[in-house]
């Protein structure tokens, strides 16, 4: 990539509203732990859902689970679609990090959020 072509891709980045779900604030790290509660099972799930959905929906990458931002729209877009796969791969690290170690192990190899 040329220096003409990545100063872009970083302006194009920068120039994202705060409202595009492919926005990361500065605080939107993979070491954040959006909530507290941890995921076991069964019977803490609906509780556990309604947190980090909430979570998600505050920080506008709810879609990156309900699958209403999905990756192949930016296929055109080669910053975008690596916008797109950084975004999943916090909300990917967001989710591992609020479920019981007995899961993490069964979904530390996924690649998607929204199937996570």
């Amino acid at each position: 990539m040329s220096d003409t072509e990545e100063s872009s891709s970083v302006t194009l980045i920068n120039k994202l509203d705060f409202r595009d779900p492919l926005y990361l604030h500065a605080s939107d790290t993979s070491g954040t732990s959006l909530i507290s509660i941890k995921l076991k099972g069964t019977e803490n799930y609906s509780v556990w859902s309604r947190a980090l959905t909430l979570a998600l929906n505050t920080k506008n990458k709810k879609g990156f689970i309900d699958g209403t931002c999905e990756r192949n729209t930016y296929a055109d877009d080669e910053v975008l679609l690596n916008q797109w796969d950084r975004c999943n791969a916090v909300v990917l690290t967001w989710i591992l990090t609020s479920i019981s170690d007995e899961l993490y192990l069964g979904q530390i190899f996924s690649n998607d959020a929204s199937v996570v």
